[in-house]
C-alpha cells in the first residue's frame, strides 16, 4: 500500500480502489493517506504560490496558519499581559 500511495498516479485513485487492490479496508487506506499528507505538509516550505484574481502569480506566507495568535499588552504600570486567541 505504501508503494501505491508513493506513486503519483496511484495516489489519485480512490481509497476503495486502492483497498480492493491490496486487500485492506478503505478506512486503512484513508488513515495511511492522512499520515502521509501530514508528513508531506510538515516538510514543505512555509509559503505557497498561487494565482490571484488578476492572473498574477503571488506567494503567500503560510508559516502561521493554524497557530494561535499571541497578543502582548502592557498596562500603565509596566506590567505585560499575554493573551492567546
Amino acid at each position: 500500500m505504501s508503494l501505491m500511495l508513493a506513486d503519483d498516479e496511484w495516489r489519485t485513485w480512490s481509497n476503495e480502489e486502492i483497498a480492493r487492490r491490496v486487500h485492506v479496508s478503505p478506512h486503512t487506506v484513508a488513515d495511511m493517506k492522512s499520515t502521509l499528507t501530514l508528513q508531506t505538509q510538515s516538510e514543505e516550505q512555509p509559503s505557497r504560490k498561487f494565482t490571484n484574481k488578476h492572473g498574477q502569480t503571488a506567494t503567500m506566507n503560510t508559516e502561521n496558519i493554524g497557530r494561535a495568535a499571541l497578543v502582548r499588552v502592557a498596562d500603565a504600570g509596566g506590567r505585560e499581559w499575554h493573551y492567546t486567541f
